[in-house]
């Protein structure tokens, strides 16, 4: 068995360029972004940042994992009901679409304990050893299960 390593996290917490220089610009960048159709995409939002960086007296790397905190910072604090897509994030005031964001949370929420409590399972049960046999799939490939 491998030797456990600590996993450093992508980005570290929330800095204060993040909270008093990103987040009231990613604020105001939503504000003008009202529904589904007029989106700002994760792509545009990150170019923005990287480009005006020196500008808007930005030291660090705007990456997606630090959008995705950014995003969730401004969420958790409720100053913004941001809303995300497969295509970006937008902010929005209907309730509906509020409630749809809450119920996807929450759907990820239920799969990940899922997937967290079969891991359990496997560990509780002593099945480690049951997982460890070798099996070949259809296309001919092989690898230990």
């Amino acid at each position: 068995m491998k030797n456990k390593q600590t996993r450093k996290p992508l980005i570290d917490k929330l800095n204060s360029d993040d909270i008093n220089i990103l987040v009231p610009l990613l604020v105001k960048m939503f504000v003008n972004k009202t529904n589904k159709d007029n989106i700002l995409s994760t792509r545009k939002i990150t170019t923005f940042f990287t480009d005006k960086k020196t500008q808007i007296g930005f030291t660090g790397a705007f990456t997606t994992q630090r959008l995705q905190k950014l995003v969730n910072y401004i969420r958790v604090n409720s100053i913004l009901p941001v809303i995300s897509t497969n295509n970006g994030y937008y902010y929005s005031e209907d309730k509906q679409d509020i409630m749809e964001m809450i119920l996807n949370f929450e759907g990820r929420i239920a799969a990940m304990k899922a997937a967290a409590d079969g891991l359990r399972y496997i560990v509780t049960e002593q099945k480690l050893k049951d997982v460890k046999k070798v099996e070949e799939c259809s296309l001919g490939f092989t690898w230990e299960k």
